[in-house]
């Protein structure tokens, strides 16, 4: 890791992801950034800002389909120093994506470490995703002093996080998958079955926080959080939460999916909680939305809410529309139609701009 960080120029890995946040501190209320020319410090982030810019795409004719995802800043034609930022959080996950592939890369050309990328997004999912960028988006997200927070440091049997709100717990499962074995492209819906067991049910995810809650219900460990305020553990309610770095697995069916399934195999355990209320899945575009554009953003309020909301959701009907965490909490700001991104770059504030006025409808 040292020598990753040398020839990157990086001075520790936390403290680099990190550092690259004071990007957000450049934007302004028109979603606009500005760097200094004189300040060499800034190089780095505008080299960066480079890379991510979609005016590279304008000229090429067989650029195939284009992922926003990608390319979250438009340069701006009349200042060499600015960029328009198109989406914010895609912007700020590009950080941890970008970083996490150098790190591949590296380990793999010159020190031959991994097999395969999805054997090194294992050991980077601890080292890197939850580390560094899971735990420190939790703690970021909570607004309360009180709110007691564990982080699993070497247990490997417990799960990655624990918040005690008095007669409340929340237990965090993160998950650093990228779209596994293109799950995006399969159509069999026994093979996408199996993947998603073996992923989030059968030893990973839904069985981690079963096993956790059972801990919670038989270890002494925990019970300073509960005897000391004189919680009876059948008043404790538990909330399970799924936290994901990849957007991809943030689907209200798949939520609900892993919610049935959650309780199947709860009902053959004997857990004498109050309530343990129904399965969240974060997404960590989610997390850095409303954890850095929402200054009244508090999770665990927001998980208390989405729980209530979730409890009187009717799936009795035959098209059910199955709540979302995100979409009850992340209300304008993604752009969700190419319709509207193109008319929005063509009419806000480019008009000069040709490039972009001669724009072709179906350039997304």
């Amino acid at each position: 890791m040292q020598n990753f960080e040398s020839r990157f120029n990086i001075n520790g890995l936390d403290k680099y992801i990190f550092d690259q946040l004071s990007l957000l501190n450049y934007l302004d209320d028109k979603n606009y950034i500005h760097f200094d020319p004189k300040n060499e410090n800034e190089s780095k982030m505008k080299e960066y800002c480079e890379e991510l810019c979609i005016n590279s795409l304008f000229n090429k004719e067989n650029r195939g389909k284009v992922e926003l995802k990608y390319y979250p800043l438009l340069k701006d034609l009349e200042n060499e120093n600015g960029y328009f930022v198109l989406n914010k959080a895609y912007f700020f996950l590009n950080f941890y994506h970008k970083i996490k592939f150098q790190t591949f890369q590296f380990l793999t050309e010159d020190y031959n470490a991994f097999n395969s990328y999805n054997e090194f997004s294992s050991e980077y999912a601890e080292k890197g995703g939850e580390e560094i960028l899971f735990r420190n988006l939790i703690q970021l997200s909570l607004k309360n002093k009180y709110y007691k927070v564990i982080f699993n440091e070497e247990d490997k049997s417990l799960i990655d996080c624990m918040i005690f709100n008095n007669r409340h717990i929340f237990l965090f499962e993160f998950k650093d998958y990228e779209s596994i074995n293109r799950l995006d492209s399969i159509y069999d819906y026994k093979e996408v079955e199996e993947i998603i067991d073996k992923n989030f049910i059968k030893k990973k995810g839904i069985s981690q926080l079963i096993s956790m809650m059972d801990k919670l219900k038989n270890n002494n460990n925990f019970n300073e959080f509960v005897i000391k305020k004189n919680i009876k553990f059948q008043n404790i309610e538990i909330y399970p939460v799924i936290v994901v770095s990849n957007s991809f697995y943030n689907i209200p069916s798949l939520e609900h999916y892993l919610t049935l399934k959650m309780f199947e195999k709860i009902n053959l355990s004997k857990l004498n909680f109050k309530k343990i209320h129904n399965l969240v899945i974060l997404d960590l575009n989610s997390l850095v939305e409303l954890t850095y554009y929402n200054n009244q953003f508090d999770l665990i309020k927001c998980l208390k809410e989405y729980a209530l909301k979730k409890s009187k959701f009717n799936e009795n009907v035959s098209l059910p529309n199955y709540p979302s965490f995100r979409d009850n909490f992340i209300k304008s700001d993604f752009v969700k139609n190419s319709n509207f991104l193109i008319q929005f770059l063509k009419l806000t504030n480019f008009e000069n701009n040709k490039d972009i006025a001669e724009m072709p409808n179906n350039f997304f």
